[in-house]
């Protein structure tokens, strides 16, 4: 079976105690947890939500630890305000709020892409709550992007587009064209 079936407040569709949403100046963010003791931090990559790190959060509680993916602005049941600001240093900024929110002195953060982005930024900017940092795939280098990624950088862009789902074909063409080696 699922293990959200078993895990209260972890699946994406199911509510959360309001403990657990963050009212912020324009708008509020959400964070599916499973309980104990030590704090993973799972933060997910750009198109994606709590609902991706469905998968792990068994193995995270049965080593004891506690587990919380954050849904930040812009993704899952979080707010997307047009006029929000989705670069990675408000993410930080909003994801520090959180942590100190809830009352987690420090975490082990686990960030994918955008989500591993955002990590590195908590920990230059707001160490104190990073107790160990866990990259997979950060999108923390400058790198050359798609022509369409790059058009959702425009100022207003991005806004837009985090309102939008992502079409099949584009995410395949995406993928295509940052991950797959045209020599082979």
């Amino acid at each position: 079976g699922d293990p959200l079936a078993r895990a209260p407040c972890v699946d994406a569709h199911a509510a959360v105690d309001p403990e657990h949403e963050l009212a912020q100046p324009g708008g509020k963010e959400r964070g599916h947890h499973v309980t104990r003791q030590r704090m993973v931090l799972l933060l997910h990559g750009l198109g994606g939500s709590a609902y991706d790190w469905r998968y792990i959060y068994d193995d995270i509680v049965a080593a004891g630890y506690r587990a919380i993916a954050w849904e930040m602005r812009g993704a899952g049941y979080s707010d997307k305000p047009a006029d929000a600001d989705y670069r990675v240093p408000a993410q930080a900024v909003r994801t520090a709020r959180f942590l100190e929110t809830i009352g987690v002195a420090k975490a082990h953060v686990v960030g994918n892409s955008y989500g591993g982005a955002i990590g590195l930024r908590l920990a230059s900017t707001h160490g104190e709550f990073v107790d160990r940092l866990v990259l997979l795939d950060p999108a923390s280098l400058p790198q050359d992007l798609p022509m369409h990624v790059k058009v959702l950088r425009a100022r207003g862009l991005a806004s837009v587009a985090v309102t939008v789902p992502p079409r099949r074909w584009l995410v395949k063409r995406t993928l295509k064209e940052v991950f797959a080696d045209p020599s082979k």
